[in-house]
């Protein structure tokens, strides 16, 4: 018996609610090359790795800025990897005085492990507890 596409696709809908592996797959969309690095923009930068709770090692770039007063720690997205930030973070490090902290979900650029919701909450954690450590940030 063939069961009409139709069908199958209204499903869809049953099986992202019902928590189906797909959802990751449509929600995650990490790449693991990285294309540049804030060098090729002509940034100064630290390139870090720290881990997580649950021992995963995340890759982070930490852009210091002279002037800075604050820090910003940047979540970049479900797509791609810190590299694709690099005209964004320029456009940071040069419009205003904040040091910038990107790094990438596990999965996502350099960073081991593979990716998931829970996970992705650990790494904010993580990150979070790096630059209190490594750079002091309250």
């Amino acid at each position: 018996m063939i069961i009409p596409l139709h069908r199958y696709l209204a499903l869809l809908p049953v099986a992202l609610l019902c928590g189906c592996p797909m959802e990751e797959k449509i929600i995650f969309q990490p790449e693991t090359r990285l294309h540049e690095t804030p060098r090729d923009v002509g940034l100064p930068f630290d390139d870090v790795y720290f881990f997580t709770a649950d021992g995963v090692r995340l890759n982070g770039w930490f852009v210091p800025r002279r002037e800075a007063t604050s820090t910003l720690l940047w979540f970049h997205g479900n797509a791609g990897n810190i590299s694709h930030r690099l005209e964004n973070l320029k456009l940071l490090h040069d419009k205003i005085k904040v040091n910038v902290f990107i790094f990438d979900y596990r999965g996502y650029g350099q960073s081991g492990g593979t990716v998931s919701e829970e996970g992705t909450y650990r790494d904010g954690a993580a990150a979070i507890e790096f630059l209190r450590e490594r750079y002091g940030v309250a």
